[in-house]
């Protein structure tokens, strides 16, 4: 269990966060500038809070109270910095090796041969930093980081120096070796894709403030506000008024539309629709469509196609913006182009309220 909450100000910057982890993966996402790598540092003991109480397991690492500080050194936890920091005159072995130099020879060497075993560094052991790739130079830095079994471990955007087929790769690297060794992790990143495959755990850092913490799937679906719902890829935010509450469902007026989705709120209330463009069908304007458990058919006309991987982005103009992800077929089954009537469709379930 590791439980933080500190504050710590660098010049114009603050840093005020609370945060939990009974244990598994805590991913911290948040952009670049909220305080990430600061919140890393502040748990290591290379950056010494101005106030707060920083515990794991039951013991305290830092008290501002109680003047308790523990150093770096003492406090068991591991930690991979983004430019790997790796020796540059060490062998990978050596590299691993390094932090248990309280070992026998024997048990040091086992343990040496049981992470290049784990991460699959076994042929590149005699090596130097300079002959391996980015993605063995990562692994050396976790295996080293692993290699003292540290209560927990602290990854500090550990996929930034790598290129996009090396990081999904390690990705699956990473969530492997903390499954197999156990260790309790935060990871700290910008990335939602990368979030969304480790975290057991989610927290949303803006501007130096924990702005949501929780289930991740409850994070991406219920974000608590506009700043979070933008982060984690919330495209469509429009606002709205509840007009009324029907047996818990909400029906709330966007552009002359009314909108149903279940929230806590109360009519009258001022709020923003909260929608992602996956959960978008789009049906032809016309024709006798079967009924569906969607309760929402928005009449809608096509301003803009685009490219989007292997799916198209439809914009559509109802009054207000709303995007829709569909395949080439649909667009060619649909006959769509800019102009184009059509009737956006969605469940009630996809709607995410949020107070404004």
């Amino acid at each position: 269990m590791l439980e933080v909450s500190i504050r710590k100000s660098l010049g114009e910057f603050t840093l005020d966060a609370t945060l939990d982890s009974p244990g598994g993966t805590l991913v911290v996402i948040g952009p670049s500038g909220a305080g990430k790598s600061m919140l890393l540092r502040a748990i290591t003991g290379v950056l010494r809070p101005d106030a707060g109480r920083i515990t794991l397991n039951g013991r305290n690492l830092f008290a501002g109270d109680r003047r308790l500080d523990l150093p770096a050194n003492e406090r068991r936890i591991g930690y991979v910095p983004q430019d790997f920091a790796l020796f540059p005159h060490l062998t990978v072995a050596g590299n691993i090796g390094f932090g248990l130099r309280l070992l026998s020879r024997s048990d040091r060497a086992a343990r040496v041969a049981e992470m290049l075993a784990l991460t699959g560094l076994e042929s590149q052991r005699n090596l130097r930093p300079a002959q391996l790739s980015g993605g063995q130079k990562q692994r050396v830095a976790l295996a080293r980081a692993l290699a003292v079994r540290p209560e927990l471990l602290l990854l500090d955007e550990p996929f930034s120096a790598v290129d996009a087929p090396t990081r999904q790769t390690l990705i699956e690297d990473v969530h492997r070796l903390l499954a197999t060794t156990g260790t309790p992790a935060v990871l700290v990143t910008h990335d939602r894709n990368e979030a969304m495959r480790l975290a057991d755990r989610l927290a949303v850092l803006i501007s130096g403030r924990i702005r949501q913490i929780g289930d991740p799937s409850e994070v991406f679906s219920a974000p608590v506000d506009e700043e979070v719902a933008q982060f984690v890829g919330v495209e469509i935010i429009v606002p709205g008024v509840v007009r009324a509450l029907e047996q818990g469902v909400a029906l709330t007026e966007v552009a002359g539309h009314t909108i149903e989705g279940g929230s806590n709120v109360a009519p009258g209330d001022r709020v923003l629709v909260c929608l992602r463009p996956e959960d978008i069908v789009i049906t032809p304007a016309t024709g006798g469509a079967a009924p569906t458990s969607a309760r929402n058919h928005i009449a809608a006309t096509v301003a803009r196609i685009t490219p989007w991987g292997p799916f198209r982005r439809v914009e559509l103009h109802a009054g207000f913006p709303l995007v829709a992800l569909i395949t080439r077929h649909a667009e060619e089954d649909l006959n769509l182009a800019p102009g184009t009537p059509v009737t956006a469709t969605f469940k009630a379930t996809a709607v995410h309220l949020v107070p404004r």
